[in-house]
């Protein structure tokens, strides 16, 4: 992981802002925030293509763990998505991979971890079923800058960890 430059406090609220015009949003979803830390710090960084693939999917959400198993890894969902094509989020996952390829780029990719995480200790809060997309492969993971937050409470929070 390379740092490109810290967030700004309105680049934090534009993505979050993308994010919920682009997929299932946050409103009413108070507990999607739970035990969320108030403080967190932002930064822009990027990803290497095999340190994407060894962040964790959201925790505990019944439909991730028949995706992508207790280890929440995006591997095991990219397996899932392969032997279930007719799925509704095998196809969406699988539509998003394509548009990826043919270079549309997708509101910010929203990570979050410890202070000086390593990728594998990064939880996807928003994008996991384009962090799959990106991880079947054939798009340039480099190129992309990712949102990463951190905060030493983030372990604390109900979405991160079992």
């Amino acid at each position: 992981m390379r740092l490109i430059q810290p967030a700004t406090e309105q680049e934090v609220l534009d993505a979050f802002i993308a994010a919920e015009g682009h997929t299932r949003g946050y409103e009413g979803r108070v507990g999607r925030f739970l035990r969320y830390p108030w403080i967190v710090n932002w930064n822009w960084m990027s990803l290497l293509a095999d340190e994407l693939e060894s962040v964790h999917l959201i925790r505990n959400e019944p439909s991730w763990i028949d995706i992508a198993g207790l280890d929440r890894r995006p591997g095991r969902a990219i397996e899932w998505v392969m032997s279930h094509p007719d799925d509704e989020t095998s196809v969406t996952i699988l539509e998003y991979n394509a548009r990826l390829r043919q270079g549309d780029r997708p509101p910010p990719f929203i990570l979050v971890g410890p202070p000086s995480p390593s990728p594998a200790d990064l939880v996807v809060l928003e994008g996991n079923k384009r962090t799959v997309a990106l991880c079947i492969g054939g798009v340039d993971v480099e190129g992309l800058s990712f949102l990463v937050g951190t905060s030493p409470a983030m372990r604390e929070w109900h979405w991160y960890d079992d």
